[in-house]
């Protein structure tokens, strides 16, 4: 019971750091325990209290985590793209309720939690690009948040919006996104992007 108390302490403490996402090695080195058995055990008993959740193997949440850094943990060369980036900087209106979409390179994958979705779509190495670090979190622009909605919605991914009625070109900035279409060899994917961009302004 005294351990219990003292992890359920650890938990609180430092979940705003970690987001409320602790990987099994982070608890391990939190409870100062070397067995992963004892680990187990004591996770067990957090779950059993509703303190912790298992995610998926080896990642738990707390009951308020953040599903940016969720989505980074478990794929940290990932980056959050698609409509979380475009509803973060109003472009679109509508934000991806209870899912997080990030680009990651390799096949896609999908995680299904108890409250949360986290879908991973995956592509070639030579489009992973025009995305920056804020608070440890990789982050694409908006710019290449649009340029990879198009791409994928171009290759059957559906989104909880209409690309072609719910982008506010407006917020966009259009020289940096012609300049990242330049990284792009799919020449028909190129003439739809620049013809939604002439369509819209």
């Amino acid at each position: 019971m005294k351990k219990f108390i003292e992890d359920s302490i650890l938990i609180q403490k430092y979940s705003p750091t970690l987001g409320g996402v602790f990987l099994f090695s982070e608890l391990a080195t939190l409870f100062a325990e070397s067995h992963k058995t004892a680990t187990y055990r004591r996770i067990a008993h957090l779950e059993s209290a509703g303190t912790l959740h298992r995610f998926i193997k080896g990642i738990y949440v707390t009951q308020q985590f953040d599903a940016q850094v969720l989505s980074q943990k478990i794929c940290p060369e990932s980056y959050v793209s698609f409509g979380n980036i475009l509803a973060e900087h109003l472009i679109i209106g509508i934000l991806p309720r209870n899912q997080i979409d990030a680009f990651k390179l390799g096949r896609s994958k999908t995680y299904v939690g108890p409250s949360w979705t986290v879908r991973h779509l995956g592509s070639v190495d030579h489009l992973l690009f025009g995305y920056e670090t804020i608070r440890g979190i990789r982050k694409a622009t908006p710019e290449k948040a649009l340029l990879d909605t198009l791409y994928f919605h171009q290759h059957g991914i559906q989104f909880p919006f209409d690309v072609y009625n719910d982008v506010n070109w407006g917020y966009i900035n259009q020289e940096k996104f012609l300049l990242y279409l330049q990284q792009y060899k799919n020449p028909k994917f190129v003439e739809f992007a620049k013809g939604m961009m002439c369509a819209a302004t």
